[in-house]
């Protein structure tokens, strides 16, 4: 199997601020390349989907323990956590908060509530997302769940949750570093370690 040629880790920031409109994927995106304008050029990088939001209204309000979690190469990291304490204009104003760096964990299940191939169907979703695994010589069980999208901008993105389980530590790392698809800047094939299958349905 090959491997994760370039290290990345998860640098996490509390949030205060908000709310936030329900598709701010795209002005999250540009808010982070404002600060980060290298963020593009790393095909490594990533932006989590919020955790810990609620979304109330057609708004998404945070908590006390929301967080923005940025995925980039470990090159990158102190570059990224230097933005605590800075404003994103997303809407309204958000804070970061202090950063934590956070390592990559090589869990047998990883979970991406959204994976854009390109693909309408869930046949041809499927198949896509097995051609990237033959290509990383890797193997799995393969769950595919919820038709979702996402507003990137201009454009609206669509694609399926999905969950890989029983997953060797290699792969696991390479679908977290990776990822499946395209867009993950706007939060798409983003996969994070979960610890059981039926998340993917929910």
């Amino acid at each position: 199997m090959t491997t994760v040629t370039k290290p990345v880790v998860d640098i996490v920031f509390p949030l205060a601020g908000g709310p936030l409109p329900a598709s701010y994927a795209a002005p999250l995106h540009a808010a982070l390349l404002r600060l980060l304008p290298w963020l593009d050029e790393e095909t490594d990088a990533a932006v989590h989907p919020l955790r810990r939001v609620t979304n109330v209204d057609g708004r998404v309000r945070l908590g006390a323990h929301s967080r923005l979690v940025v995925r980039v190469p470990e090159t990158r990291a102190d570059a990224c956590a230097a933005l605590a304490g800075r404003l994103l204009e997303v809407g309204e104003p958000l804070r970061l908060g202090q950063a934590q760096r956070r390592p990559l964990l090589a869990f047998p299940t990883v979970y991406s509530p959204l994976v854009v191939t390109g693909d309408r169907t869930e046949e041809a979703f499927l198949a896509a997302v097995l051609r990237t695994l033959e290509n990383w010589d890797g193997r799995c069980e393969v769950i595919v769940g919820r038709a979702g999208t996402c507003a990137a901008h201009t454009e609206m993105l669509f694609g399926f949750s999905l969950m890989l389980h029983g997953v060797a530590p290699p792969l696991s790392l390479r679908a977290q570093s990776e990822g499946i698809g395209g867009y993950r800047k706007y939060g798409c094939g983003v996969f994070v370690p979960h610890r059981s299958a039926s998340a993917v349905t929910a």
